[in-house]
């Protein structure tokens, strides 16, 4: 008789245990988030949604960068300008923004020299494709090559690595590295100059603008 009401004892017990959980586990799940006025105003403020379906409505960056490109090429065209928007966008290539500019400063200085590609002296497009090289990423060393690698970006979307062109003697006849702040690093051809020097986007180089195309994706 003892060992029965031992036995009872645990079996009530066990039942009450279940019994417990399944009345904490439908009150988790019918009610996992309080539905208050503002909960509801959070959701509806954290995404746009739009027809019956309710779909996502995502600003396409894309197409406003691609229409900044185009504005652009069309100021130059406007002027009889070459534009470097007339080539294709091609994909992106891994590689080190940071690791880019630290190998073109340290050629800070080197001599310009018509043809050169390194690494004692450059040219320009030499000085740029070779810099590319150090971080794995190969671009033929002529201007007119270059441009088409890349895709086309606006001047007021421009960043670290971009590589800037510019129409001087020719069509795309210069070409530099863009590092921030409205500078870039390239292998100057000017007479008063004739090394590898940081210049800044304005003035001469300012009004030869061309366009720039994004190579490299950090």
């Amino acid at each position: 008789m003892k060992l029965f009401r031992s036995k009872s004892s645990r079996v009530l017990c066990f039942l009450s245990f279940m019994m417990l959980m399944k009345i904490n586990m439908t009150t988790a799940i019918a009610d996992p988030i309080p539905d208050s006025k503002e909960n509801k105003n959070d959701i509806a403020m954290s995404i746009q949604v739009t027809g019956e379906k309710g779909e996502m409505k995502v600003p396409d960056r894309g197409k406003a960068a691609r229409e900044r490109v185009e504005r652009e090429a069309q100021r130059q065209r406007a002027r009889g300008q070459a534009t470097v928007s007339v080539y294709s966008d091609k994909p992106l290539l891994s590689g080190d923004v940071g690791t880019l500019l630290e190998y073109a400063y340290s050629y800070l200085g080197r001599p310009y020299v018509w043809g050169a590609k390194g690494p004692y002296s450059f040219d320009c497009s030499g000085f740029t494709s070779y810099v590319y090289k150090m971080v794995g990423i190969y671009i033929p060393s002529y201007t007119g090559d270059q441009v088409k690698y890349g895709k086309s970006v606006a001047k007021e979307d421009l960043l670290p690595g971009d590589v800037i062109f510019f129409n001087t003697y020719m069509d795309y006849g210069h070409v530099g590295i863009y590092v921030g702040n409205n500078k870039f690093i390239h292998a100057s051809s000017s007479s008063s100059v004739r090394r590898v020097t940081v210049s800044s986007l304005t003035g001469y180089h300012l009004s030869h603008y061309a366009g720039a195309r994004r190579i490299i994706q950090d």
